[in-house]
């Protein structure tokens, strides 16, 4: 078995391997990034090479508990953080996700892909309570239990739902240290995104690093930037928008990277430090006029010569950058 790992590493890219019986079936996969293979098909002329000792594996019999047994002796053989549990549904006529899944070799999982045409409340319900920081999942499948809500929905490290109109706005703002949020089909709209990015300009903790919505509205930028400062650029050709968060002081990364490629909205979140140093000068700037402005509605007569000093101080600031000024935004061409 190690011998065949070794030259699969050089022969292919696949990292995956088949472990099934007549009725169950479960496949593991390991990251590129690890560079090793497992591989178990029989399309392949070499399927004979690992047979003997998958069935070593098994015993005499193929049931789910063998099945998860020879996970755990690949796990082994392969110490890899970046293992994917990969379910398909569709195939698994014996055996559900959460008979696998409560193995005590499964506790650990790091990273599951469930596929096929529909997934029970059960089983969902059980990955959903299994959420954790150090874990990734990935739910492919054609349709979901109707009206089904967890609390914890939004609550792993990585999460790409291709079927998410289950997932509730409310749920994105339980959204927590996590590195990337994927959703695809869904019922948000830009009235949506705009409570989204109010939530986390007042966060006092990253949310999430990179965010895609996969959006049926257009791009409507007054919908989206309600009462939001921020700066419109274009980057090699690419408009973006930039918004800092009223707690920069404190976040780790306080600045957000909004896009809008295809249908995707896109928002990733980035340091001060870094490539992104002048837009944050300049958001700064942005909103220090709208403060001053405020200040000036509000504030005494003997106040406002200082006021309007700072004001154009500020103004000019902007001029000198490139920046048009426009109803309290930003508008910079690089």
């Amino acid at each position: 078995m190690e011998n065949y790992v070794e030259l699969t590493r050089i022969k292919t890219d696949c990292h995956y391997i088949y472990v099934k019986d007549s009725k169950s079936y479960i496949q593991v996969e390991a990251s590129e990034r690890d560079r090793l293979s497992v591989y178990f098909d029989r399309r392949n002329n070499a399927e004979n090479v690992i047979r003997s000792d998958i069935f070593k594996w098994f015993g005499r019999r193929c049931s789910n508990q063998n099945i998860v047994l020879v996970y755990d002796r690949v796990q082994k053989l392969i110490p890899s953080s970046n293992l994917i549990i990969h379910f398909h549904l569709d195939k698994m006529r014996k055996g559900t996700v959460k008979e696998f899944l409560s193995s005590s070799c499964l506790k650990n999982w790091k990273s599951i892909l469930v596929e096929g045409e529909t997934i029970n409340t059960e089983d969902l319900d059980f990955i959903m309570d299994m959420a954790s920081l150090e874990r990734k999942i990935m739910i492919n499948v054609d349709s979901m239990p109707i009206s089904f809500s967890h609390k914890k929905t939004l609550h792993f490290l990585e999460m790409d739902y291709h079927g998410a109109d289950w997932v509730r706005v409310e749920d994105l703002m339980t959204i927590r240290n996590s590195f990337s949020v994927s959703l695809i089909s869904n019922y948000f709209t830009c009235d949506h995104l705009n409570q989204l990015i109010c939530f986390w300009l007042g966060c006092d903790y990253c949310m999430f690093r990179h965010l895609t919505i996969h959006m049926t509205d257009p791009f409507p930028v007054t919908s989206i930037f309600k009462n939001v400062i921020h700066l419109s650029t274009s980057r090699l050709g690419l408009q973006k928008f930039f918004i800092l968060s009223h707690r920069h002081e404190i976040v780790e990364f306080p600045i957000s990277v909004i896009s809008w490629t295809g249908t995707n909205f896109k928002m990733s979140t980035v340091p001060i430090q870094g490539e992104y140093e002048q837009e944050a000068e300049i958001l700064n700037i942005l909103m220090r006029i709208r403060q001053l402005e405020e200040e000036l509605e509000s504030g005494s007569k003997l106040e406002n010569p200082r006021l309007n000093y700072e004001l154009q101080k500020s103004k000019r600031q902007l001029e000198n950058q490139g920046v048009i000024l426009e109803n309290g935004n930003g508008t910079i061409a690089f």
